[in-house]
């Protein structure tokens, strides 16, 4: 940015992994601004489990994901060590529901060491039904005031959300599933407000 004078810009990045690294994030960079796109857990896990990265049929692929591991079901540093054995043998939406859970929890622990004004949580769910309000509150948390950037990003807001991507947990996962997931997550949906129906 420097070498093309681009000085408006800003560096923006969307790892979820990062999630598990926020203290140090905010330790290295003291005036970060971190927003947290709260989601429901189990469709979050649902849509995880569609991508390679995790699943079990992966495992042997020789193929890496974007961050550089291995697909498949290997038991990554942020699992515990005692349940390292059941998180790859585990089914494909289980272990997804628990990367889910590991992102909030280390996210929701980092989060009290971070200044409210550089901390900003927006629930899915209210973003995708109500976009252009759940928009601005979030531009006007970055600080964010040209018209002109500002209407970039309610366009493609606007034209991105879906609300058809909530609640898909509900008519593609089995009972079995669900049963599976809520026994991993369900106290901390449930502490996030998501009851049983979504």
């Amino acid at each position: 940015m420097r070498l093309t004078f681009a000085a408006d810009l800003r560096l923006a990045d969307k790892t979820p992994r990062n999630s598990l690294i926020v203290s140090t994030l905010y330790k290295v960079f003291p005036n970060a601004q971190f927003v947290f796109i709260q989601r429901d857990g189990r469709d979050a896990a649902l849509s995880l489990s569609k991508k390679p990265w995790y699943q079990n049929q992966t495992k042997d692929s020789g193929l890496k994901e974007p961050s550089g591991y291995m697909f498949g079901p290997q038991a990554r540093f942020w699992v515990e060590p005692e349940r390292a054995e059941e998180f790859e043998n585990t089914s494909d939406i289980h272990r997804c529901a628990w990367i889910w859970r590991q992102y909030v929890e280390h996210i929701l622990a980092a989060k009290i060491k971070i200044p409210a004004n550089q901390f900003y949580e927006l629930r899915y769910e209210n973003l995708v039904t109500n976009p252009i309000h759940e928009a601005n509150c979030l531009l006007d948390f970055l600080g964010i005031s040209m018209p002109r950037s500002r209407n970039i990003f309610l366009d493609f807001i606007t034209q991105n959300a879906s609300p058809n991507s909530i609640g898909n947990w509900k008519k593609e996962l089995s009972d079995e599933q669900a049963y599976q997931v809520d026994r991993e997550i369900g106290t901390l949906l449930r502490a996030l407000g998501y009851d049983d129906h979504g």
